[in-house]
């Protein structure tokens, strides 16, 4: 999943690897969850954090969620750096973990959605 930051040239990336019956030793090492911070027309990236999330920039914060719990993280858009700690926003959120999607949703001027419940289980395809 990307987002678009307003710098208008950097992108946030949320990228995952998830465990199959044939993965190898050493891919299993790489299993993990990442959020990234790319720059468009350029190969290379930032790793900003590791999370199981989808991720949005909304007013100086970047959201996300941890183990079932909406956080926002401030974010500095001029330097492209987390600064400080990750604050709770709402817990119990709704949250996919076959796809590591949390339902939430936030504008550029700050406005945040989300929606509180149990969470999803995998489910294999049929």
């Amino acid at each position: 999943m990307c987002r678009l930051l307003n710098t208008g040239s950097n992108v946030l990336v949320s990228s995952w690897l998830s465990p199959t019956r044939t993965t190898t030793p050493a891919l299993a090492a790489r299993i993990g969850e990442f959020i990234y911070l790319a720059s468009l027309g350029s190969p290379e990236r930032k790793l900003l954090l590791r999370a199981r999330s989808n991720v949005e920039y909304a007013d100086g914060y970047l959201l996300y969620v941890r183990d079932r719990i909406l956080v926002a993280h401030p974010f500095d858009p001029d330097r492209l750096a987390l600064v400080g700690d990750p604050v709770p926003v709402a817990e119990g959120l709704q949250y996919s973990a076959g796809t590591f999607i949390g339902v939430f949703s936030a504008s550029r001027n700050g406005v945040l959605v989300y929606r509180l419940g149990e969470a999803e289980e995998e489910r294999p395809l049929r």
